[in-house]
């Protein structure tokens, strides 16, 4: 009984920053991680934020571990800088240089 009062407790927080995140802006302004190709990005190291930096896309609210499963977006305030990267692959540029990382 206890369990699945903590299963359900689980999922209803999950749903709730899901509807909590999509009311409020996301902290991203193009300058650090934002909106491309109607997905978020976010360039992969924290200190290294500048064009030409590696960066990947990033995932959706809940979704742990590399799923491919990316945040979309209309603009650069709709995504959030602490999000995961979606897959192992980084980019360079607009997509012409990638590299795949463990």
């Amino acid at each position: 009984m206890q369990l699945n009062f903590l299963f359900v407790t689980m999922i209803a927080l999950v749903i709730f920053g899901m509807i909590v995140e999509k009311s409020d802006a996301g902290d991203c302004d193009g300058s650090h991680c934002g909106c491309y190709k109607g997905y978020c990005w976010a360039y992969v190291n924290e200190g290294r934020v500048r064009a030409g930096d590696w960066w990947c896309y990033t995932q959706r609210s809940g979704i742990t571990g590399k799923r491919s499963m990316w945040q979309e977006c209309c603009s650069d305030s709709d995504c959030y800088w602490h999000r995961t990267c979606g897959n192992h692959i980084q980019y360079k540029g607009e997509e012409e240089e990638y590299r795949t990382i463990c």
